[in-house]
C-alpha cells in the first residue's frame, strides 16, 4: 500500500474530476460501489483471480473479499439496477496481491450494458464509443495508440474441432504459447488444415492494410470489423494498430478489444472491449456487456507532476481579539463563497514565524486583520514577493481571483 501526499492527490483529484466529465458527455453516469464484497463474485466465470485477491471470513462465516477487479463489481451494481440499458462510469478501487509496485490501487473505468446478447455490429459501435471516450479524456494529457484485436476470432477457430468447454481451456493454452507456436498447437487439437493456415496468417500480426482472408464468413466479418474500428478511430485523430494475434484477457472478451499503450512505452495503461462471453457466466443470462478502464494512479505517474501543491489560495492571520476574529470570518466566509481556499489561523507567536509558515506552505499571499483593518476600508495584501498591496475589504475576493488564485474544483 501506498501513501498519497498533497501533491498527488491533487493529480488524482483532478483527474477524477475531468474522467467524470468526459464521461458524461457520452451519457455515462458516475456510479460508486464499496470496497469489499462477496468473495464470489471476483471469481465467477475467469481464472485470473488465483491467490491474488485479499480474502476472509466475516462473523456469520461468509467468505468475503476486497475488491480486485472493478468489472464485476460494476456489474453487480449495474444487475442490481434492473434496467434494460446502462451506461455508467466510475474510479473504483482495487486490491490484488501480487509483485508490483502498488497492490492498491483505482481503476478509471466505464461500463455499458444491455439486455440480450450483442450483434457484432453492435459491439463494432460500443467498442468504438469507448475509445473515443478514453482517448479525448486522454488527449490532452499524453500520447497512446491503441491496439486493436478480438480474441473472438481465435474463438471461433478453435470451435470448429473443440466443444465449447475445452474451446476456452484451448484458449487459455494459445494465450501462454508464443504466437508461431499457435498453428502446430491447433493442428494438434485436431482442427482442418484451413483453420491451422489461419492461425499461421493470424500470428504474422500482418499490417492493417493486409487483411488475413479466411474463407469464413463469421471470421472474415470479425477481422474486417477490427480493421473498420481502427479506420473509424484514425478519422479522428487516434493512433490505432491491429495486433491479431493478441490473446490479452481472451477469458473476458469475446469480441473487438483494445489495449491502452503511451507511446514508446510496453507497459500498458488499460484496455477495453466486449465483455459478453464473461457477463454471460457472472450474471448467467444473455447480456451485452462492454467496459474500459486506465490506471488512476498509473496515469498520475504519466502525467505533469503538479506544481508544489498549496493547502489555500490566501493565509489570514487574525490578532486575537473578539472583534478581530468577527471580521476576519466575514472576510473568510466571503471568500470561499467565491471559490477562493483560505488558511485562517490566530497569531499567536511573533509575525515573521507565522509568515515564514505561509511561505513553507507555498501560500502565495496573506493579510493580517487586526485592530487596524477594525477601522480602515482596506486590507493590506503582502505577495510572496514580499511586496505590500493595499486592497478593498470589499474587493479582495475580486482582486484575488483575477490573479487566478482560485481553488480546484
Amino acid at each position: 500500500m501506498h501513501d498519497v501526499h498533497p501533491e498527488q492527490a491533487e493529480i488524482h483529484n483532478r483527474l477524477r474530476h475531468d474522467w467524470f466529465t468526459a464521461c458524461s458527455l457520452a451519457g455515462y453516469q458516475p456510479v460508486e460501489v464499496p470496497p469489499i464484497g462477496f468473495a464470489d463474485t471476483f471469481t465467477t466465470g475467469h481464472n485470473v483471480a488465483g491467490g491474488r485477491t485479499y480474502q476472509f471470513t466475516d462473523r456469520k462465516g461468509r467468505q468475503l473479499a476486497l475488491v480486485s477487479d472493478s468489472l464485476p463489481a460494476i456489474l453487480r451494481l449495474a444487475r442490481g439496477r434492473d434496467l434494460p440499458e446502462q451506461r455508467l462510469s466510475h474510479c473504483t478501487q482495487v486490491f490484488r496481491y501480487e509483485r508490483r509496485p502498488r497492490r492498491c490501487f483505482h481503476h478509471l473505468g466505464i461500463l455499458e450494458v444491455g439486455d440480450g446478447a450483442a450483434t457484432l455490429q453492435q459491439q463494432r459501435m460500443a467498442t468504438t464509443r469507448l475509445a473515443l471516450t478514453l482517448t479525448g479524456f486522454l488527449r490532452e494529457r499524453l500520447s497512446v495508440t491503441l491496439v486493436l484485436f478480438d480474441p473472438g476470432i481465435w474463438r471461433r477457430l478453435l470451435a470448429r474441432a473443440l466443444s465449447e468447454k475445452e474451446a476456452n481451456e484451448a484458449l487459455n493454452h494459445l494465450r501462454h504459447i508464443p504466437a508461431e507456436h499457435r498453428a502446430s498447437a491447433l493442428r494438434s487439437m485436431g482442427a482442418d488444415s484451413r483453420s491451422v493456415r489461419v492461425a499461421e496468417q493470424l500470428s504474422l500480426n500482418r499490417p492493417v492494410h493486409d487483411q488475413v482472408i479466411t474463407g469464413d464468413d463469421v471470421l472474415d466479418e470479425r477481422i474486417e470489423t477490427c480493421h473498420a474500428i481502427s479506420t473509424h478511430l484514425r478519422r479522428r485523430g487516434v493512433n490505432t494498430t491491429i495486433d491479431l494475434a493478441d490473446l490479452h484477457a481472451s477469458e473476458f472478451h469475446d469480441g473487438p478489444a483494445f489495449l491502452v499503450r503511451p507511446d514508446g512505452q510496453e507497459r500498458l495503461l488499460g484496455d477495453g472491449g466486449s465483455y459478453g462471453a464473461f457477463a454471460d457466466g457472472f450474471l448467467g443470462v444473455p447480456t451485452a456487456v462492454y467496459s474500459a478502464v486506465v490506471g488512476l494512479e498509473r496515469l498520475a505517474d504519466l502525467s505533469k507532476p503538479a506544481a508544489s501543491a498549496t493547502p489555500a489560495d490566501i493565509a489570514v492571520l487574525i490578532e486575537p481579539q473578539d472583534a478581530t476574529i468577527l471580521l476576519a470570518e466575514d472576510i473568510c466566509t466571503e471568500l470561499r463563497k467565491r471559490g477562493i481556499r483560505v488558511w485562517d489561523t490566530l497569531l499567536s507567536s511573533p509575525l515573521r514565524l507565522h509568515l515564514r509558515k505561509v511561505a513553507r506552505l507555498h501560500i502565495p499571499y496573506s493579510v493580517i486583520i487586526g485592530t487596524r483593518e477594525l477601522e480602515a476600508s482596506h486590507v493590506v495584501v503582502r505577495g510572496r514577493d514580499g511586496i505590500h498591496i493595499p486592497v478593498q475589504q470589499a474587493e479582495l475576493a475580486a482582486w484575488l481571483l483575477s490573479r487566478g488564485t482560485a481553488g480546484s474544483p
